[in-house]
């Protein structure tokens, strides 16, 4: 099985940041259809916005800090730079792979095409107790391949700075 590391491959390919999609797979994916002979992959940005309803769909870890996970939308074939917005709240984020815990710092990026068969979440984790009507965003960027390049993500083991992608799993190294 052939090798392939993300950031040489990336950095092989034309990219085009979609600016003006709002987010929205369906406006990236038709952007990427209509540019598919000037780039052999597109970018776009995404917000998940949460306001807090009721304190109650919180959880609490050991420590008694509060804490909200849910799964990441799998609209792209690659996602990284994910962060954490809000005007008043402060929180860090964690992610869950497969089970397996990153902490921000050691998480660079997730290939979503590589790894069908794990389960990727995102852990909220708050420095205080949010108040209901607090907001806060999810933001992230989502990459999208030609044919071409989904078949070599999906077909070699992609290598990360942290992980390796082989048959449809990730693992750590």
């Amino acid at each position: 099985m052939e090798i392939l590391d993300l950031q040489t491959f990336l950095s092989t390919k034309k990219i085009l940041n979609h600016l003006a999609s709002n987010g929205e797979f369906n406006d990236a994916l038709m952007f990427l259809i209509q540019n598919q002979h000037n780039a052999n992959i597109i970018t776009y940005e995404n917000a998940r916005q949460f306001v807090i309803s009721n304190i109650m769909v919180f959880e609490k870890d050991n420590n008694g800090n509060y804490y909200y996970q849910f799964p990441v939308k799998r609209d792209g074939d690659l996602v990284d730079n994910i962060r954490f917005e809000s005007m008043n709240l402060k929180a860090n984020l964690t992610f869950y792979i497969g089970g397996i815990k990153y902490e921000q710092e050691e998480f660079n990026e997730f290939v979503i095409i590589s790894s069908q068969f794990n389960e990727f979440e995102i852990r909220v984790n708050f420095h205080e107790k949010p108040s209901p009507n607090d907001e806060f965003k999810i933001l992230s960027r989502y990459y999208l391949c030609n044919p071409e390049e989904r078949r070599l993500l999906c077909t070699c083991q992609v290598v990360t700075k942290n992980n390796v992608y082989c048959k449809g799993f990730c693992s750590k190294l």
